[in-house]
């Protein structure tokens, strides 16, 4: 066996980021985020904690942001909102880039609006001739203002 299947729970939000240098949490930033979500018919809700990444006391201290992430579909609709908590600490981004990718749904030909603004969705297609993969992406700035996504 050459590949290990993953399973992955529809409706699922998967943020991912580089790691710059080293391998310890206070080396992971998140003013890049890569977030893979799987389509689900049914409303999908996650939350990212962000930290310093080396304070023992970020929760006492309350230094720490929430950012949620919530997925909603009706018909032919699907909706995203970004929202955070607007915490505070020391490092945190003053904006984030954000690239939601988008599998299991075919939202080719769709309007995308953010926030209320026609923008323009792209697409990777992967996969053989016979049984190609679409994965759609939107990507965005996220300054931690609310940003709500349209796909209709």
């Amino acid at each position: 066996m050459n590949t290990i299947p993953v399973f992955i729970k529809a409706g699922s939000f998967i943020p991912m980021t580089s790691i710059s240098s080293g391998l310890t949490t206070k080396d992971f930033k998140t003013d890049s985020l890569t977030i893979h979500y799987y389509y689900d018919k049914n409303s999908s809700a996650y939350t990212l904690f962000d930290d310093d990444g080396s304070s023992r006391q970020s929760l006492n201290n309350k230094q720490f942001e929430l950012i949620s992430m919530n997925a909603s579909s009706a018909s032919d609709q699907l909706t995203f909102t970004f929202k955070s908590n607007n915490g505070k600490f020391k490092g945190k981004p003053l904006k984030r880039h954000i690239q939601l990718m988008i599998y299991g749904r075919d939202i080719i030909n769709r309007k995308l609006h953010i926030n209320d603004i026609e923008k323009k969705m792209s697409t990777i297609i992967s996969g053989n001739k016979s049984i190609p993969d679409f994965t759609n992406y939107i990507s965005f700035d996220f300054t931690g203002k609310p940003v709500t996504i349209e796909i209709k």
